[in-house]
C-alpha cells in the first residue's frame, strides 16, 4: 500500500528480463524480506540518474554507470522493536556509545553481504570528523537546507539526538567489522555494492536522503517543516541507507510522479506555528550561555524540558499518520539519547553484572559469581545502615526506595534525588544490581560470538575448548583434585598460561568472564576483588550520570 510499491509499478514492464537474478526487481525482491525482519520495512529501488538531475550538489557515479540501480532504505516505528531485540541478544552492544547508527550499518550490510555478497574494499568515511561541523553549518541541518546538504529525515528522527557529540556510525574500538560503509563489494552472483548510510556525510559519501526518497515516489518532502512525508506513515519514518547495485536500473521510463503532500489543508498553520516554537528554543539556547563548542544537538540543549518536546511537535503538527507514532521510549531516546529509555525498552537494570561461565558453575565461575555478590550485599548493608541513621532526615544524595534503581527493567533511579556521586548515592545504585549468570554455550551467550558481539571475539569456551582449539597441553588430571577442592587461586595458576595465551590470541573468550554494562571486565580466571569493585562502582557512576541526565530531559514521558 506504500508509494514505493506503486512507484515499482509504475516501473516494473521495463525491468531487465534477461536474469531475474540480476534484474533491478530480483535485487529488490531478494532485499526486501530479511530487511523487514530487521526493521527497515521500507525499500524503494531508483536510478542514480533520476537522483543526479534533483540533486545536482551532490552528484554520484556508483561503478561508472548512468544508469546504476540504487536502493533506498528506510524505516518506520518497525525499526524500534528489532533495534532494541537485537540489543537484548548481544550484551556487549549496551556499552556502543552509538547503537543506532551501528546497528543500521551491521544489519543493512549484513543483509547486502548475504544477498549480494562480500565486501572487498572499504571507503568508510569519517563520520566522527565529518559531524564536528561548525554551528551555521549544523543549524543548516537543522532547519534550513537540509535538501542541499543531504540531510535525512532521519535527523529529525533521531539524528538531533544521536548526532549530538558523534554520529551512531562512529563505533568504539575501530568500529564494527561487519558494517558495510564500503567503497565496493562483489556479490554472490557477481553483483558489485556500495552502502552510503544517512549519517556519512564525507565528500563522495553524503546523499541527499530527503530530495533521494521524494524522486524515487517513496516520500513528500516538506520543505517547511523539513521532514520527509509517507503517505501511510506520515513523518514517522527514518531514512537509513541507499544501496547502489553494479547492474543497469532498467528503469527507462523514468521517475515517477512526484508524490503529492498527504497533510491536510489545515497543517500548514499548525506546521508554522510549530516551527516558531523550535525557533525560539534554538535561539534561547543561544542566549543562555556557551555551547562547549557543541552544536544544537547538543545534550544541554535538548536538556532542556520543553526544547526536544518542540521537534515532536512539528512532527505532529503534519497531521498524517498519527497511528503510527513512535512509541514514547523510542521518542526519548532518539531526540535526547536518554540512556534511561534504552534501559527500559531492553529491560535492562540500570547497573548490570553478567558472569560467562559453566552450568551448573564450576568454582571459578561460582566464585566470581560470588564476588561480585559481595559487593552488591555491601553496598545494600551500606544504604540500610546510612538510611537508618539518617533517621529519614531527607539525607543529602539519598534515593529512596521507590527511586533506587529499576530493579532489573522498572523506573530508573530518579537523579533528581541524586545531587552527587555520594558513598551512599553509589551505595543505592549499586544495591539494585542486576546479576546473571548463562553458560558459554547457551542461546543466551550467543550475542557474545561472531563479528557483531561487539568485541573481538569469535569464540566464547571455557579452558577445555581454549585448549583444544589452540593446541595447548594442560594436565587435565592434576587439575582434578583442585577442582574438587574449589581451590580457584591454584586452579587460576595452574591456567594462567593458558589464559596468557587466549588473551594473545585475541579471537577467544575465556571463561570465567565478567561483563558489566556491556563492557568486558576480565576473562579467563577470577579477577581480583579491586576490579571487580572498581568495575561495579564505575558503572553506579555511570548510572548516577545517566539518572541525571534523564531527569534533564524531564522526569517522565508525559506529554511526549
Amino acid at each position: 500500500g506504500g508509494m514505493e510499491d506503486r512507484a515499482e509499478c509504475h516501473r516494473g514492464d521495463t525491468t531487465c528480463q534477461e536474469d531475474p537474478e540480476r534484474s533491478a526487481r530480483g535485487v529488490v525482491e531478494r532485499l526486501r524480506g530479511p530487511l523487514a525482519a530487521a526493521g527497515f520495512d521500507l525499500c524503494t529501488p531508483f536510478d542514480v540518474e533520476w537522483y543526479n538531475a534533483a540533486a545536482a550538489s551532490h552528484p554520484l557515479a556508483p561503478f561508472g554507470r548512468s544508469k546504476c540501480l540504487g536502493v533506498l532504505i528506510g524505516s518506520s516505528r518497525a525499526f524500534w522493536p528489532a533495534f532494541t531485540a537485537f540489543l537484548r541478544r548481544h550484551p556487549l552492544w549496551r556499552a556502543r556509545a552509538h547503537p543506532v547508527h551501528d546497528y543500521v550499518e551491521h544489519a543493512v550490510g549484513g543483509v547486502c553481504r548475504s544477498v549480494l555478497g562480500s565486501a572487498i574494499g572499504s571507503r568508510r568515511s569519517n563520520p566522527e570528523a565529518a559531524l564536528s561541523a561548525s554551528q551555521p553549518e549544523m543549524d543548516a541541518a537543522l532547519l534550513g537546507g537540509a535538501c542541499d546538504r543531504g540531510g535525512s529525515e532521519a535527523g529529525m528522527a533521531q539524528g538531533r539526538s544521536d548526532h549530538r557529540d558523534a554520529p551512531e556510525g562512529s563505533g568504539e574500538g575501530g568500529g564494527l567489522s561487519s558494517s558495510c560503509s564500503e567503497g565496493g563489494a562483489v556479490g554472490a552472483r557477481g553483483l558489485q555494492f556500495d552502502v552510503h548510510y544517512v549519517h556519512e556525510t564525507a565528500d563522495g559519501r553524503l546523499v541527499a536522503m530527503q530530495c533521494l526518497a521524494e524522486v524515487a515516489g517513496l516520500a513528500y518532502y516538506n520543505r517547511t517543516a523539513h521532514l520527509s512525508v509517507h503517505p501511510k506513515y506520515g513523518p514517522w519514518i527514518a531514512l537509513r541507507a541507499a544501496v547502489f547495485v553494479d547492474v543497469d536500473s532498467g528503469l527507462h521510463s523514468g521517475p515517477p510522479p512526484a508524490p503529492a503532500d498527504p497533510s491536510p489543508a489545515s497543517a500548514s498553520a499548525r506546521i508554522e506555528r510549530a516551527l516558531a516554537r523550535v525557533w525560539e528554543d534554538i535561539t534561547a539556547h543561544r542566549e543562555h550561555g556557551s555551547t562547549g563548542g557543541r552544536t544544537v544537538r547538543d545534550a544541554r540543549y535538548f536538556g532542556r524540558e520543553g526544547d526536544w518536546r518542540a521537534w515532536i511537535a512539528l512532527r505532529d503538527a503534519v497531521g498524517v499518520g498519527s497511528e503510527y507514532r513512535y512509541t514514547r521510549d523510542a521518542l526519548r531516546y532518539h531526540y535526547t539519547t536518554d540512556p534511561c529509555a534504552l534501559e527500559r525498552a531492553c529491560g535492562w537494570s540500570p547497573i548490570h553484572a553478567l558472569v560467562v561461565g559453566t552450568d551448573p558453575p564450576c568454582p571459578r565461575c561460582g566464585e566470581l559469581a560470588n564476588r561480585v555478590r559481595a559487593v552488591i550485599a555491601e553496598a545494600s548493608r551500606r544504604c540500610t545502615a546510612e538510611r537508618a541513621s539518617s533517621d529519614g532526615a531527607g539525607h543529602v544524595g539519598c534515593v529512596p526506595d521507590s527511586a533506587a534503581g529499576s530493579g532489573g527493567g522498572g523506573e530508573p533511579m530518579r537523579s533528581s534525588l541524586c545531587e552527587a556521586d555520594t558513598p551512599f548515592a553509589m551505595s543505592c545504585a549499586l544495591r539494585d544490581a542486576q546479576l546473571e549468570h548463562v553458560a558459554w554455550n547457551s542461546p543466551a551467550a550467543a550475542g557474545l560470538r561472531g563479528a557483531d558481539s561487539g568485541g573481538p571475539f569469535q569464540h566464547v569456551g571455557t579452558a577445555h575448548e581454549v585448549a583444544c582449539a589452540l593446541d595447548f597441553a594442560v594436565d587435565w588430571e592434576a587439575l582434578a583434585p583442585l577442582e574438587q577442592a574449589c581451590d580457584v587461586a591454584r586452579l587460576d595458576q595452574a591456567l594462567e598460561r593458558l589464559e596468557m595465551a587466549a588473551k594473545a590470541e585475541r579471537t577467544w573468550l575465556m571463561t570465567p568472564a565478567l561483563i558489566v554494562n556491556g563492557q568486558l571486565v576480565w576473562h579467563g580466571s577470577v579477577p581480583p576483588q579491586s576490579t571487580i569493585c572498581d568495575a561495579l562502582h564505575e558503572a553506579a557512576r555511570a548510572a548516577l550520570r545517566n539518572a541525571r541526565t534523564s531527569a534533564a530531559h524531564g522526569s517522565s514521558c508525559e506529554g511526549i
